[in-house]
């Protein structure tokens, strides 16, 4: 349960012994200093300002599966070793950040992982795991854990019809052998880490949320693997790439870009390629796909701001205060107003 922290001018290398998350985060505060925070179940751990910034939190969930996430940044190049001396989850490591390092324990064989890119990782035998971050980089990084031996424990009967890389090392329960695939995660994927960085309830309701979508991203990835088994071809990088510029677009300026011409105009391209793009990656038209963008642009707006009905509708392109009103109670059965009176309470 022991860990070992090595600094010096250049690099600072911190030793995780332990599992499950609250052991690994306890690992790293016993090397860095400060204390691992708990709120039901849901450990999180604050970077000390001597070493750098942000946190470190993460959970363990039922049947197997776990979640960290490092949103941080290191003053020192900062290396992570992981040498639980017993079999290592499967890691699926989503990087919505600056680029990050991984080898396996044994192997000086670097993956690099840029911004959008996915590594999905496990180590045979008792092999462990080392992550390299470079000094003052912003670090956006997920890893799903699967406990391989208790998720197939309840899940293995409906794995049969599936054939891909993914479920092969899913089900590698002895560690047999290393597996490892890497490349852009979907669209779909992504959207689910958007809802996790938006969602800010706490507790009991904050536990549930994250294990569904721990379940989520796992489901998805074993449908993205049957499916594309082959690996993302140039053309659907591509609009995959497009697709996450224009999420940008409508983070940032939704205002500015409420129809598929003004995004075509944008990115310079027909409005019957983009409309194609939508398609294929999301299953909507391009309008539905900015109509859901907008609507929960607004819900969150509602949700968690204290700005006007009218100051929202200027925010997400809406000329019109009472047209706000009409397609959110469309949506919801209810207003604005009553949809915010309600949360206030709730929350209370």
């Amino acid at each position: 349960m022991g860990a070992r922290f090595v600094k010096n001018s250049n690099v600072q290398i911190l030793t995780v012994k332990s599992l499950p998350v609250r052991e690994v985060l306890k690992n790293i505060a016993e090397q860095l200093g400060g204390t691992v925070q708990e709120d039901c179940e849901i450990f999180s751990y604050t970077i000390p300002n001597e070493y750098g910034s942000g946190n470190i939190m993460g959970a363990n969930f039922p049947q197997g599966l776990g979640w960290i996430q490092y949103m941080c940044k290191f003053k020192r190049d900062t290396t992570i070793n992981f040498t639980v001396d017993e079999i290592h989850p499967l890691k699926m490591i989503y990087n919505l950040g600056d680029s990050v390092l991984h080898t396996f324990a044994d192997s000086e064989e670097k993956h690099d992982m840029q911004r959008y890119e996915n590594l999905i990782v496990a180590s045979s035998n008792f092999n462990g795991h080392v992550l390299k971050f470079q000094a003052n980089q912003q670090i956006k990084l997920n890893s799903v854990e699967i406990s391989r031996s208790l998720f197939n424990k309840y899940w293995s009967c409906n794995l049969s019809d599936l054939d891909s890389k993914l479920l092969k090392a899913i089900l590698d329960i002895e560690a047999s052998e290393e597996h490892l695939m890497k490349g852009p995660y979907s669209l779909r994927v992504a959207q689910v880490f958007r809802t996790i960085e938006s969602f800010d309830y706490g507790s009991f309701i904050k536990k549930m949320f994250l294990a569904s979508k721990s379940f989520e991203i796992v489901a998805q990835q074993l449908l993205d693997f049957s499916t594309e088994s082959s690996g993302l071809s140039s053309e659907e990088t591509e609009s995959l790439e497009t697709l996450r510029e224009i999420e940008h677009l409508l983070e940032n300026n939704l205002s500015s870009y409420v129809t598929v011409k003004a995004l075509a105009q944008k990115l310079n391209i027909t409005e019957n390629k983009l409309q194609k793009i939508f398609k294929d990656n999301t299953g909507s038209t391009g309008n539905e796909y900015i109509k859901n963008k907008r609507m929960g642009a607004i819900t969150d707006l509602v949700e968690n701001s204290d700005l006007s009905i009218s100051e929202i509708a200027k925010l997400v392109g809406i000329d019109s205060t009472s047209y706000l009103s009409k397609i959110f109670k469309e949506q919801y059965g209810i207003s604005p107003k009553e949809y915010r009176d309600q949360m206030k309470k709730a929350r209370a």
